[in-house]
């Protein structure tokens, strides 16, 4: 009786297969799940990079309009002095 209770069986060949491939499975999800995330990250960062181009073209566009405007307003003011 004493020697049943000293040996331990080992893992069933299914078992092992079973965690093996568990094992697998859950690593290339997330692998999967981080290529994602990242391809998602960097789509939107690409986005906001665009939409921030554009706006900031915008900014520049009314700047340099804006500075014509007051370069006219400083000529016709010169130009009613005369009165």
């Amino acid at each position: 009786m004493m020697m049943l209770a000293g040996k331990v069986r080992p893992i069933s060949l299914t078992l092992r297969v079973l965690l093996f491939v568990s094992l697998a499975i859950g690593f290339s999800l997330f692998l999967t799940a981080s290529l994602v995330i990242s391809s998602v990250n960097q789509h939107f960062m690409q986005q906001d990079a665009a939409e921030l181009q554009v706006i900031t073209q915008s900014i520049e566009n009314v700047l340099m309009q804006s500075n014509q405007t007051l370069k006219s307003s400083a000529v016709q003011s010169n130009a009613v002095q005369y009165f």
